[in-house]
């Protein structure tokens, strides 16, 4: 993963880490320290990725997030938590 700079992923139990990719998805999230983090892909091949850059992170106050579900329609985006 590129591009994380002073952020960094303080706790990856398997058990609240969730990595969410779907062929029609632009962007994979990943669910981590109560923070949803979304990275791109540096290749639309899933076979030819070798890394990915981050663009930024969701912080929700006030809620704990368990699990999360993704729209895509276009380049209209919605994330549920």
């Amino acid at each position: 993963m590129n591009g994380l700079g002073i952020n960094t992923f303080t706790n990856t139990d398997p058990l609240v880490t969730k990595i969410y990719t779907d062929p029609a998805f632009q962007e994979i999230y990943i669910l981590a320290d109560n923070r949803i983090w979304v990275f791109v892909p540096n290749s639309k091949r899933f076979s030819d990725v070798k890394s990915l850059a981050y663009i930024g992170q969701i912080d929700v106050q006030n809620i704990v997030i368990t699990d999360i579900a993704v729209q895509q329609s276009g380049d209209i985006r919605e994330i549920f938590f």
